[in-house]
């Protein structure tokens, strides 16, 4: 993943061009812009994440809006009815990257789920705790990467999670960052 450079759009807002390789060796771009309030980019976070490990995450969210997204795979992916518009997103290429997508890693705490009185014991089981992913924004986006057998891609996602999915997903040898950091202000 190579951060490609910081650049204003024709509105005057900046933004960070991320590179991304795929499996064939060609790549695509993705972008991060700088919103107008300077406290809410310190809260927002990009980690790079490993397609597979973030995968896995992504497999365990225990209510997903569409389960079998999730468990797809490549041939699945490309029947999505959007697919054809994410396709059409990343071939605009550099001068219009694709927007990051926005996801939460979450926890959920190990919880006891049936308890029954059998003769004089009580039979309790227990669900151990575990990580999973949400993708809030970029679903397609997604697929559309891991569809193309790409390794690793940026996403977004807020402060009160980035440190789980890096610790979790993260590509070795990175580390999270905030937008404002990455697109500080100019003076």
């Amino acid at each position: 993943m190579i951060l490609t450079q910081i650049l204003e759009n024709i509105w005057g807002r900046r933004r960070v061009v991320f590179t991304v390789p795929l499996a064939d060796g060609s790549h695509v771009y993705m972008e991060v812009s700088r919103s107008q309030n300077l406290a809410f980019d310190e809260q927002r976070f990009v980690v790079i994440v490993d397609t597979e490990k973030f995968l896995a995450l992504w497999k365990a969210e225990p209510n997903p809006i569409h389960p079998e997204i999730a468990h797809g795979n490549p041939a699945f992916w490309q029947q999505d009815s959007k697919f054809p518009q994410a396709d059409a997103g990343f071939r605009e290429g550099f001068h219009n990257p694709v927007p990051l997508a926005k996801v939460s890693c979450e926890y959920r705490a190990a919880r006891v789920s049936f308890q029954r009185k059998l003769f004089f014991f009580i039979n309790t089981i227990t669900h151990p705790p575990f990580h999973y992913l949400n993708i809030e924004n970029g679903v397609t986006r997604t697929i559309w990467l891991l569809a193309h057998g790409c390794k690793a891609f940026p996403v977004e996602c807020h402060f009160t999670t980035a440190r789980y999915l890096h610790d979790l997903a993260g590509v070795p040898g990175t580390d999270i960052t905030t937008v404002a950091d990455l697109l500080p202000v100019l003076n």
